[in-house]
């Protein structure tokens, strides 16, 4: 993928993450692994951490409507990506989108952007 910025080729680095819970019909666990093995799943993890980066402060609704992606994709995505220590989130307040209170999501420190591929 490209870097919006500055064009340089980056890719996801982080743990593999469990898709689905114990207790999901087997369906949902068969999904969540070709999710992972087709690299969507870091595609959108991906995504998530630019659109942090790009705007940061927001809850997962925000993101999807203003990046025109669907709501559950940032939902799903960016506690994977905080659990990687690329995110963080910061205080809960009313969404713009839901009118609900969502949490906020902030990029962390500079540690690990090198691996990934982005500028410092």
């Amino acid at each position: 993928m490209k870097c919006p910025c500055c064009g340089a080729e980056i890719r996801y680095v982080g743990r593999s993450h469990v898709g689905a819970r114990r207790t999901d019909h087997i369906t949902s666990h068969l999904a969540s692994e070709e999710e992972e093995a087709s690299g969507r799943k870091d595609k959108q993890r991906l995504l998530c951490l630019l659109f942090v980066e790009q705007h940061p402060g927001l809850t997962s609704g925000e993101y999807a409507e203003i990046h025109g992606v669907n709501r559950h994709m940032p939902a799903r995505r960016l506690p994977d990506v905080r659990s990687d220590g690329y995110v963080r989130n910061g205080v809960s307040r009313r969404c713009r989108v839901s009118g609900r209170k969502c949490m906020t999501w902030y990029p962390t420190a500079v540690a690990g952007r090198e691996q990934i591929g982005l500028p410092l």
